[in-house]
């Protein structure tokens, strides 16, 4: 019986037209991935690992299991609710059938329909492989097996396991609704482990953050061959939600039973007197005349409204939603953290972006399956006939529906509203800011999702059944996200709901502009949206199931002219606020798709690159004019440069290249004439009357400006705000010869325009190379001086020394002198300020910041003062007389060092919290990097080869640690050394190109950031940091303010052996010319109390090294080296760690393999350590630590 169920059950699912749509779709959707290598997930076509690699498959695989949570409910809650929704149970459960056989038999037989549905998606990842149109060089052979593993190992347990529990909530509660209300805390459920670190990995039901934290550190050679397995992890994960599943659905198995229970309503007195009332008006036999009036359907529209809204808010599933998502919430706005996992202060535009994060992707699943619920209410109970024939419009049922569906979306962000006002209360924080809650929260955010609650709604009434509404929704909003790889679709006019525009806040700025854009987009979509509910109108379906064919054929007869108005007064909506975005993003500003952007750099390349050989002379004077109009975007440029030939060759033209969004107004060239002008690129060629000689100089001098106007189709103009305006040099100056920035850099890109590939940077044998800056080609140190204007009010301010101040007009000016050269290198700065003043050892130290954000201006000054102290003993003298730090808004996250002047953005360390004496400082270490880049570009830059940003970069990462150091200790660094490590070996496996040695860096942020302060500080510990200091300040006496040649990454090394001596040679190899890595464990550590009261220690520790390639293949080599053995009372990760923690922590040298240690101290350990503090570069440093046991 069990098994001729079973069998019926699956012919019934498996055998239907919504079965062909959904195996069509999912085939589709892998297929696509495979074929077009569409970037997914973070991982993109191309680069060092294929597409079809197991650990490719495995990820998307994973990731599209999320999407079963819309299938499943149909497939196994539908196989044992169908007969109660077509009242058959009462017959069913009258037979003589076993519990046994309904209940296994229902179970197996949908399951067998959704796993054969669900397996066209790896055969669609296979099968795309074989697409003729597919770059070759993308795959490598296929592997049966990491498709078996993936869907069968990864994918189906959880599909088991959910398939379990919503068979088992079918069984107790029948009730379709509840079925999808599992499926979907089971998605917000993956979303709040994604959000929050505090929600542990194995409660991901879809195990895709355990997969991604057992990949996280595997190179493109390992995510290549690795075989795809089951690690403890995933075990764990899997055991536990299928005995989850498991015991729900035996609970749910032992509870069942063929007896329907009738309920009997309880007698309600005051219900009874109503029901009375009634029967008697009914009985006097009142002539009624109805009156059907637009009054009457606003009237009626207010009651249906009233009770979608009533039957949504008074539903238990709605009170269970509200709780998920306040966790959801909670979690997401107590973990703002920025870089190294400090939290910020709790402002209002910090928790409204904490809560956007959080919702994008929770609130249109919630759409998904509400909008089925909400929708299909009526017909699920049968009791649609009866509404249907009631004399009420369609408009009124598809906007009455629709608004519960927006009191959900707005329900669910205000109670994200009250979290984020009751955190700041408790953080005694009282700006609320209520406008940019309710403008930006409530209006701006939530809007869009009521646009797309209406598409939802739409899908759900042209859909034969609620599920196939659903994954038509959820796969169109898929394709939407991803439009721009797989369609090229990029204009915001081709966008409905999803992606919206760049409209970023800021304290700083409190200028709005940036979300006209975005309203005048809501408007388009509002228009979009009010078509769509006209055609969700149109084929809303009334009485008895009718096909689609029927009602488009119905729609020939109706006529409404109230609804023709409608349509005409939203059409004529959508063309003139389209052609208003149009004429924004097309006319006042460049429309530039990511294909324009290529073909103009590809295009350059092949015009222009045949002069990148020619000699050309060099800027050596800069005198700039600069006027900043904050409240009309525009900014005004005057300059006179002075050009000389530093060559060795006559010198017949030059060539210029201004930035493409300035105007370029006149430029002249001394003794030279225009002989071609190309504004395409801003390509001028000067033809000289007399060649120019070495040594000789020629005058340039140019007008020009930026005019910023509306808005763009893509990211902003945020360089020109209100308050907080920050231009470059390199947006304003033209640059002199051939600019290799302007070519495409992308190996795939290159070939896919038949382009030969291009080095990210020149080879370090490369001679040509030493005479040029990695910062600037056309220059070397420069005289500077300036003159910069802005309004009355606020403070315009450059590198420089301020020699005159002058008000005129409305306007404020300010002359900038350096008295000696420097980089080529500057920025201005416009806003209205409030100062702090400082100094150390003569030198004026200034803060400028914005008025609220005063929280660490005083950390920053005591930063400045003690690398100022610091760098100037150990490298020498700081070689101007002032130090300033500017904010700027935080719309960029960074800080830039130009010459006496740090550029320091809002967002990464103005509004961070200080207050945990336990977490990293970051507005501390931030200043201590910038100030050490005063040293590191500033006296010594780094020529444009292999290596750079290693002596700039890493050397500053190296001077913030020592300062950091000094002031907070080395036992407080390990959690800073712990979060490089991790960073370094995230940033290695997603390298396109391949990883290199720290010395021939090519510019890769996670080598010379991560890697680089991990490097410097293992040497330092091994060599000390006085022969550390003397190789810099070596480095600093040869290579400070000098150019022809710049310092190279050898250069330095060179001096590191000088002072290290021979016996530290082949470290240092180790740590800069070679990738090494270490893999150290503890594998056992026992302690044992001695007679004198001592206690005896021994560990078991094992040590290998071995050499990686660019892409991560090993070889292992010997292992010689004195490791940091360490013995504590508490575990150093832990919070309050300190020194008094510290029973022992000393070198001892180790060879490969197994060594048994024994130590005797004075008190009892309680955990034990090798490289404890994370100095030495190991790819699991977690079984560094150990657990010491007491015998």
């Amino acid at each position: 019986m069990l098994f001729s169920i079973a069998r019926y059950e699956f012919r019934y699912m498996f055998f239907s037209l919504p079965t062909l749509i959904i195996s069509c779709l999912l085939f589709g959707l892998a297929f696509l991935f495979t074929a077009n290598g569409i970037e997914f997930q973070g991982t993109a076509r191309g680069g060092n690992v294929y597409i079809n690699s197991g650990y490719m498959i495995a990820k998307f695989i994973i990731m599209l299991s999320i999407l079963t949570t819309f299938i499943i409910p149909t497939y196994i809650g539908g196989a044992v609710l169908k007969d109660r929704e077509s009242h058959f149970d009462g017959i069913i459960f009258s037979t003589p059938i076993t519990k046994k056989g309904y209940i296994f038999g229902r179970f197996i037989g949908g399951f067998s329909a959704l796993t054969l549905i669900l397996t066209t998606m790896p055969i669609g990842m296979f099968l795309g492989t074989f697409w003729p149109w597919a770059v070759p060089e993308t795959f490598t052979a296929n592997v049966a097996s990491h498709y078996l593993t993936a869907f069968w190992g990864y994918m189906m347990p959880s599909v088991l396991a959910m398939s379990a529990l919503i068979f088992a909530v079918a069984l107790i509660f029948r009730s379709m609704f509840y079925c999808y209300f599992v499926a979907l805390a089971m998605v917000i459920l993956f979303i709040s482990v994604d959000v929050s670190s505090a929600i542990s990995g194995l409660w991901d039901p879809f195990m895709g953050d355990i997969f991604g934290e057992e990949t996280q550190y595997w190179t493109a050679a390992e995510r290549n061959n690795n075989v795809l397995g089951f690690s403890d992890l995933i075990l764990a994960n899997r055991l536990l939600w299928l005995t989850i599943a498991l015991s729900v659905f035996t609970l749910a198995y032992r509870f069942f039973s063929f007896t329907v229970v009738a309920k009997v309503a309880k007698e309600n007195p005051a219900k009874a007197l109503e029901e009375a009332k009634l029967k008697a008006a009914v009985d006097l036999n009142i002539d009624v005349s109805p009156k059907w009036s637009a009054t009457t359907h606003l009237k009626q529209l207010a009651y249906r409204t009233k009770f979608e809204m009533l039957s949504v808010l008074k539903s238990t599933p709605f009170i269970i939603l509200m709780t998920f998502s306040f966790f959801l919430l909670f979690f997401a706005l107590t973990g703002r953290e920025t870089s190294y996992d400090v939290n910020t202060y709790p402002l209002t535009r910090i928790l409204l972006s904490s809560i956007k994060q959080a919702l994008t992707g929770a609130l249109m699943v919630v759409l998904a399956f509400y909008s089925a619920e909400i929708i299909w209410r009526e017909r699920s109970c049968k009791f649609n006939e009866i509404i249907d024939a009631m004399p009420t419009p369609n408009w009124v049922f598809a906007v009455s529906k629709i608004a519960a569906l927006a009191l959900i979306m707005h329900a669910i962000v205000l109670l994200g509203i009250v979290i984020a006002i009751a955190l700041q209360i408790l953080s005694g924080y009282d700006d609320f800011q209520l406008g940019n809650y309710i403008g930006r929260g409530l209006i701006y955010y939530t809007i869009a999702y009521v646009y797309l609650a209406v598409l939802s709604c739409l899908f759900q009434v042209l859909a034969s059944n609620r599920m196939l509404g659903m994954l038509l929704f959820v796969v169109f909003m898929l394709l939407l996200t991803m439009s721009r790889d797989i369609l090229g679709v990029e204009h915001a006019l081709l966008s409905y709901g999803l992606p919206d525009m760049y409209a970023p806040l800021s304290d700083m700025n409190s200028d709005s502009r940036f979300a006209i854009a975005g309203m005048w987009l809501r408007l388009y979509w509002g228009s979009i949206a009010g078509m769509l509910l006209i055609v969700t109108y149109l084929f809303w379906p009334r009485g008895l199931v009718q096909s689609f064919k029927f009602r488009c054929r119905q729609l020939r007869t109706f006529k409404s002219k109230g609804l023709t108005l409608a349509s005409l007064a939203l059409l004529t909506l959508f063309i003139s606020s389209g052609s208003y975005i149009f004429y924004n993003t097309n006319s006042l500003n460049t429309y530039w798709t990511m294909t324009d952007i290529e073909q103009f750099k590809v295009d350059y390349e092949r015009k222009y690159r045949q002069y990148e050989s020619l000699p050309m002379p060099r800027i050596v004077d800069v005198k700039m004019d600069v006027d900043i109009y904050p409240y009309k975007r525009r900014v005004e440029v005057g300059s006179t440069q002075v050009l000389q030939n530093k060559t060795t060759q006559t010198i017949t033209t030059i060539h210029l290249v201004f930035p493409v969004k300035a105007k370029v107004i006149s430029v002249a060239l001394e003794g030279a004439k225009q002989q071609s002008v190309d504004k395409r690129f801003g390509y001028y060629i000067f033809e000289l009357h007399k060649p120019m000689l070495p040594g000789s100089e020629r005058t340039l001098t140019f007008e020009g400006l930026i005019q910023q106007q509306g808005f763009k189709n893509s990211r902003q103009d945020i360089t020109l705000v209100r308050n907080g305006s920050y231009i470059s040099n390199r947006q304003i100056t033209p640059r002199v010869g051939f600019y290799p920035g302007l070519m495409i850099g992308d190996r795939n890109k290159r070939r896919d325009y038949g382009l030969a590939p291009l080095p990210r940077m020149p080879k370090l044998t490369d001679t040509k190379s030493h005479g040029n800056n990695y910062v600037s080609h056309d220059s070397d140190f420069v005289n500077f001086e300036t003159t910069v204007s802005t309004i009355e009010g606020q403070q315009a301010i450059a590198p420089g020394y301020l020699v005159k101040e002058w008000h005129q007009g409305k306007r404020s000016y300010y002359h900038y002198k350096m008295d000696k050269p420097i980089m080529n290198y500057y920025g201005y700065l416009s806003a209205d300020y409030e100062v702090k003043r400082d100094s150390w050892n003569g030198i004026d130290i200034e803060v400028h910041y914005h008025k609220a954000h005063d929280y660490n201006v005083d950390r920053m000054i005591t930063s400045a003062k003690d690398s100022l102290a610091y760098f100037s003993e150990a490298f020498g003298a700081y070689q101007y007389r002032q130090l300033r730090i500017l904010e700027f808004p935080g719309y960029k996250t960074s800080a830039t060092a130009y010459p006496n002047t740090i550029a320091f953005s809002e967002a990464i360390g103005f509004v961070v919290d200080t207050t945990d004496p336990y977490q990293i400082d970051l507005p501390y270490y931030v200043t201590a990097h910038e100030v050490a880049h005063q040293w590191w570009a500033h006296q010594v830059m780094a020529a444009n080869a292999q290596g750079g940003t290693m002596l700039v970069e890493t050397l500053a990462q190296y001077s913030a640690l020592l300062v950091m150091e000094q002031k907070y200790g080395k036992h407080q660094l390990r959690k800073f050394l712990k979060f490089e490590l991790d960073k370094y070996l995230r940033g290695r496996s997603k390298d396109a190109e391949g990883e290199l040695p720290l010395y021939k860096v090519e510019n890769q942020s996670y080598i010379h950031y991560r890697k680089g302060a991990l490097v410097m500080y293992a040497l330092r510990d091994y060599v000390g940091e006085q022969t550390v200091n003397r190789a810099l300040k070596q480095l600093v006496k040869n290579h400070a303010f000098k150019s022809k040649p710049y310092a190279l990454s050898t250069d330095f090394i060179g001096y590191l052996k000088e002072a290290a001596g021979a016996e530290h040679h082949a470290l240092i190899e180790d740590l800069f010319e070679k990738i090494t890595f270490f893999d150290m464990k503890v594998s056992k550590s026992e302690v044992t109390t001695l007679a004198d009261g001592r206690f005896k220690v021994t560990l078991d520790v094992d040590v290998t090294k071995y050499y990686e390639d660019a892409i991560g293949n090993k070889t292992e080599v010997p292992f010689n080296l004195s490791v940091d053995i360490g013995l504590f009372v508490k575990k150093p990760s832990s919070r309050g760690y300190g020194e008094s923690d510290v029973i022992m922590l000393k070198k001892h040298r180790l060879n490969s393999g197994q060594t048994t240690l024994e130590f005797v101290v004075d008190k009892k350990p309680k955990f034990a350590g090798i490289d404890p503090y994370n100095k030495l570069i190991d790819r699991d440093s977690n079984d560094n630590l150990i657990e010491v046991e007491v015998f």
